[in-house]
């Protein structure tokens, strides 16, 4: 859990995301989140370079991926 940004915090991202999700996009940054994980992928649009926007299905995927990449690796 982080707390909430404050409204200076998310001036330099307004309309990175639907005004209402913008504190997720902004909170899920400092803390290096590569994914933000949603079913409404149109509301986190164009969202940012950092984070990468999923539906579930597509977070489960890449996990499951990820996985099997580093059974193979041997790590």
């Amino acid at each position: 859990m982080v707390p909430d940004p404050v409204p200076t915090d998310l001036r330099p991202y307004t309309g990175l995301a639907d005004p209402e999700d913008l504190p997720i996009l902004v909170s899920a940054l400092p803390e290096g989140c590569l994914w933000l994980v949603t079913f409404n992928e149109r509301h986190d649009q164009p969202g940012h370079p950092e984070v990468t926007v999923l539906q579930p299905g597509e977070f489960i995927l890449r996990v499951r991926d990820l996985l099997t990449y580093i059974s193979e690796e041997g790590g």
